[in-house]
């Protein structure tokens, strides 16, 4: 099928509702990818602002429906200055506020290339210790990092401070978020209409040789071996296999260091249908963040009918591990 990592499912769901496997949203910094989906003459639909809405937090068994301006009691130990920001601004806001003071200084052309001397030191330290050595409580810190931050890799304890400094400023000018009305498969079915009689499926590599003049591929393709010469070739392999497999020849010492030692993390996501949207009724956006092995959900059909919707819990790391380690019933 054409897609890869694309992968829209509708099968068993009511009320025309979809739900994205792989790949969902589009930025407005995704100028390439904006331009093929109006080319193909799809619709992109903004995900829903959850501004007037209120996220739910459980942190040490302890529910929290923030309302932006109330001073609450949160279940964890935070600096007077640290509580009055959060009451009034909010968590989402406490954080920006954080990456703000910790990167002062940074320009985003320090990460055209290999980051600059002056910042090297920051891959030496987590996106946990950088916190802490800023100033930033362990109670803060249990709030901010739920949601995207511990969905990367093991954790803000396994990742360094620079690689989260360079997915804030690849982030920075992200203003609004799209998904293509009646699903993501919809783009990669429109590149395969458009390439048809050019894709070959079913053609498993066996190397890509790769010299100064060209590139060459070598593959089996309907029992028979076969070879593709090309100027430049885009290899989306997983390094994970890549790594295993070893198709690939004559590349830097810098991109073969990458392909061994960089690690994945593991992930599973738990769709839940509902036939009504019971979360917008009592003024909730569908996101919850917790310290829970479920991590946090989110409302995945924002953007889609309105009779029914769909919460996707999205667990990483040890968590997920844990769930995947468990047989069927008891997960």
């Amino acid at each position: 099928r054409p897609g890869g990592r694309i992968e829209t499912q509708r099968n068993s769901l009511s009320h025309n509702t979809y739900v994205e496997t792989g790949a969902r949203l589009i930025s407005n910094t995704h100028f390439h990818v904006i331009n093929y989906a109006r080319q193909f003459g799809l619709s992109l639909r903004p995900i829903n602002s959850h501004a007037r809405r209120k996220d739910v937090y459980f942190i040490n068994e302890q529910r929290i429906v923030f309302n932006r301006g109330v001073s609450r009691n949160f279940p964890v130990r935070l600096s007077s200055s640290e509580r009055r920001f959060i009451s009034y601004f909010g968590i989402q806001s406490f954080l920006d506020r954080s990456f703000k003071y910790l990167f002062e200084g940074v320009y985003f052309s320090d990460f055209v290339n290999v980051a600059p001397p002056r910042l090297r030191s920051l891959d030496d330290v987590s996106l946990y210790q950088q916190l802490r050595q800023s100033g930033v409580s362990p109670g803060a810190i249990s709030l901010i990092r739920r949601g995207a931050l511990d969905s990367i890799g093991d954790g803000i304890e396994s990742y360094s401070a620079l690689s989260s400094l360079r997915q804030a400023f690849l982030h920075q000018n992200l203003r609004e978020l799209y998904a293509i009305q009646g699903g993501t498969d919809l783009l990669a079915s429109a590149f395969a209409d458009r390439l048809a009689g050019k894709i070959a499926y079913g053609a498993e590599v066996s190397k890509i040789e790769n010299t100064t003049q060209h590139v060459t591929v070598l593959f089996n393709h309907g029992g028979s071996a076969q070879k593709l010469v090309a100027d430049k070739v885009i290899c989306t392999l997983p390094f994970s296999v890549l790594k295993a497999n070893h198709i690939l020849s004559e590349i830097s010492v810098q991109k073969q260091t990458a392909i061994e030692e960089l690690n994945y993390t593991s992930v599973i996501r738990v769709c839940l249908q509902f036939t009504n949207r019971f979360w917008e009724d009592a003024q909730l956006s569908g996101q919850g963040l917790t310290d829970l092995p479920i991590m946090f959900c989110n409302d995945v059909t924002n953007n889609q009918s309105k009779r029914g919707g769909i919460l996707e819990l999205f667990i990483s790391g040890p968590s997920a591990r844990h769930f995947q380690a468990m047989n069927e019933d008891t997960r």
